[in-house]
């Protein structure tokens, strides 16, 4: 597999000048024999240090030391410590403006109504909801303090101290010390490992070289950073799915009654070797194993928001929600960005990926039948066979075809429909609840079915009674038009993009998120 053959690649460059310094700096002299073939540390290859001469690349280099040595010129573990401390009152400066920012009752809790305030900041939002330590989904003034205190550096974005305790690592004699004399010498060899002909210049082919190693770098080390991927162990066979969401609405919800939870179902086939499946998304959803799940014996799902999973031991499920650590992969698994990303991979959880699928709407699978080879074409939407429509999801479906329009309107945005699933049977990165009022379309006829809305026309609706919440979802093409007559109390939520009236006034959306 090309993939192995990469990896074999790096590991045998040859670096004769790198290993030579190495023996040097530690004052045990040159070997006899030529050193084994070593690389410059990743921490030196990083896209930050790119220089195209010599003494540019040693510069940048040096001034890490320069700047995170108290001294300027001795790099120490008490100088890291010094950093982790700055950077950690840094991470509670900026999670108390936001929280005080939202906090507008200044009741010292930033509750769902005010997180709906800002509905359009998603990325800010997300970021403060990771303080809600125990998911009620509020954040207090305790949480939002304990937050950036028990955040690890690793996983805080805070680079800064993990680079010093790399550079510290480098440390050639062992003394627990790294002084601008070794670094530099360090630096020294790492270029000429790249600098062929030694002519203290990277020509294009040299720095493509070095621009490469450099990529695959950033990609493995922001993979394990935020991503805390598993290592796969040598019987285990490695499956990859990336999608963009699921085609299938769920019944419950993993990110609140505001937000959209999708499913797709995963068919493990029979067989004797353990599987690995990592899974991502990027609307939240919930991946539903079914047939020899015993087989599966690694799952890892991520998700922007959030990501669950049914049918399986919670022993051995790794989720990370907020952030999208996999990426759904368009064309061909040769193209650069592709390659990268599957080399940087494979090097992270140390094992070749037997099969992926990467699909804008995931819809169902069988493993291993419907995995392709990473060799082949990735993206293979236009193969999908479509789920069947379901109804389960809705408490009933009495008289449910009477409502033409919507219910046409759910078959061509979700497929699939929407499906019964056991709040009790999901593991999840936040607490599983069902829906009070189901998502979008089902949501709509969720109403018009329990008599609190009837159609009026296409896309529009007439309240006949108060309900308890807008369907959550409603942006875009799902939008949709209300008319509540005047008093009548109007839904908890969101409304999205839809247009809402009351009586003949229309109602701003800044109203309507108050």
């Amino acid at each position: 597999m090309y993939l192995t053959a990469l990896r074999e690649r790096c590991r045998v460059r040859k670096a004769f000048i790198w290993g030579a310094a190495m023996a040097s700096i530690a004052g045990n002299g040159l070997a006899q024999e030529t050193p084994l073939p070593r690389r410059p540390p990743d921490v030196l290859v990083r896209s930050s240090l790119i220089a195209h001469y010599r003494e540019a690349y040693i510069s940048m280099v040096m001034s890490v030391l320069r700047q995170g040595a108290q001294d300027h010129r001795t790099l120490t573990t008490t100088d890291i410590e010094r950093k982790k401390a700055i950077d950690k009152a840094g991470r509670t400066s900026a999670v108390m403006a936001e929280f005080f920012g939202r906090d507008v009752n200044a009741d010292r809790v930033v509750d769902a109504q005010e997180f709906s305030n800002l509905r359009e900041e998603i990325w800010s939002r997300a970021g403060l909801l990771r303080a809600d330590a125990n998911a009620d989904g509020k954040v207090s003034l305790d949480e939002a303090l304990t937050y950036p205190q028990n955040q690890s550096d690793d996983l805080s974005g805070d680079r800064s101290s993990i680079q010093l305790e790399k550079y510290l690592e480098l440390d050639p004699n062992k003394d627990g010390k790294l002084t601008a004399d070794e670094l530099q010498e360090l630096a020294t060899a790492a270029f000429a490992y790249f600098d062929k002909d030694g002519d203290g210049l990277l020509s294009p082919t040299e720095k493509r070289e070095l621009l490469a190693r450099s990529e695959m770098i950033t990609r493995a080390d922001s993979l394990e950073r935020q991503c805390r991927l598993p290592k796969a162990t040598a019987r285990q066979k490695v499956y990859l799915i990336t999608a963009y969401e699921g085609g299938t609405l769920s019944n419950v919800s993993i990110v609140g009654q505001d937000e959209v939870t999708e499913t797709a179902t995963i068919e493990i086939a029979a067989g004797s070797e353990p599987i690995y499946l990592a899974v991502s998304s990027v609307t939240p959803m919930i991946w539903s194993l079914t047939g020899h799940v015993e087989r599966v014996t690694t799952f890892y799902g991520t998700g922007l928001t959030g990501v669950g999973v049914t049918g399986i031991s919670k022993d051995v499920v790794t989720l990370v929600s907020d952030r999208e650590c996999s990426r759904r992969f368009d064309g061909k698994s040769g193209s650069a960005t592709t390659r990268q990303f599957l080399q940087a991979l494979t090097s992270l959880i140390d094992h070749d990926i037997d099969g992926i699928i990467s699909r804008y709407t995931s819809f169902n699978m069988a493993l291993p039948s419907d995995f392709r080879a990473v060799t082949d074409v990735v993206d293979d939407d236009g193969s999908v066979k479509k789920p069947d429509f379901s109804l389960d999801g809705l408490l009933s479906q009495d008289g449910i075809m009477q409502f033409k329009q919507t219910l046409a309107n759910l078959r061509s945005f979700s497929p699939g429909g929407v499906v019964n699933i056991d709040s009790k049977d999901v593991i999840a990165t936040r607490v599983a609840e069902p829906y009070q009022v189901l998502p979008q379309q089902a949501g709509l006829l969720q109403l018009l079915q329990n008599g609190s809305l009837v159609e009026r026309g296409r896309e529009a609706y007439a309240a006949t009674r108060a309900f308890a919440r807008y369907p959550a979802g409603l942006a875009g093409a799902h939008s949709v038009t209300f008319q509540f007559p005047d008093g009548m109390k109007l839904p908890e939520g969101r409304p999205g993009h839809s247009e809402v009236y009351v009586g003949k006034t229309k109602q701003l959306p800044t109203v309507l998120r108050q």
